[in-house]
């Protein structure tokens, strides 16, 4: 099963046969959250539910076709302009069609304080660089990157420097995000075709 979507969610009674096993699953909800849950048709049973979660993520249930069809639900953010895909297995199978990922680079350049950047994409985890790192990621996201500073030092004060300028590149070339003296900073970035 393929699905893509924004503020609509879905609802749909889905028939995935009369073969048990585990049903694999990826989730890509971007950068504003949005929950999956799956229900049992005859019980009424939840065997998933993801509750709000931003970003990309796999996931697996043991389907027991004795259980009926499963109601799949994307319930979607109601705050903000939202977009999910989703991409589910025949049970004991792999996904068929998965959800196009590409590795990108993060990394700074006019580092001359020696400042420490932590990265957090679409709030899943924050990861720390001080040269680069690479995160495989889906077509849109928001970043929240920090910088700070080791004891003694100082950026722009008695001892002029700069944090630098925080880099995405997607294999397509680089695209400066953000930079400045400010030490808590936001934007999003596209993963270009």
């Amino acid at each position: 099963m393929t699905r893509d979507g924004g503020g609509e969610g879905l609802v749909i009674l889905n028939d995935f046969g009369s073969t048990a096993g585990t049903i694999q699953m990826q989730l890509e909800t971007y950068g504003v959250p949005d929950a999956l849950v799956l229900v049992q048709e005859k019980d009424g049973k939840r065997t998933l539910d993801t509750g709000f979660v931003s970003g990309y993520r796999t996931l697996s249930v043991n389907y027991n076709p004795m259980g009926g069809k499963l109601r799949v639900i994307i319930d979607p953010n109601r705050q903000y302009p939202t977009a999910w895909s989703l991409r589910m297995s025949c049970p004991g199978a792999s996904v068929a069609s998965p959800i196009n990922r590409r590795n990108v680079s993060f990394y700074t350049k006019g580092n001359t304080c020696g400042a420490t950047w932590k990265v957090n994409v679409d709030n899943v985890g924050a990861v720390g660089i001080t040269q680069s790192i690479g995160v495989s990621v889906g077509p849109q996201h928001s970043v929240q990157a920090q910088w700070s500073l080791a004891a003694g030092k100082t950026c722009g004060g008695v001892q002029p420097g700069s944090p630098g300028t925080l880099y995405v590149n997607d294999g397509r070339g680089e695209v400066a995000l953000v930079y400045g003296l400010n030490t808590n900073l936001f934007t999003y970035f596209d993963v270009r075709p």
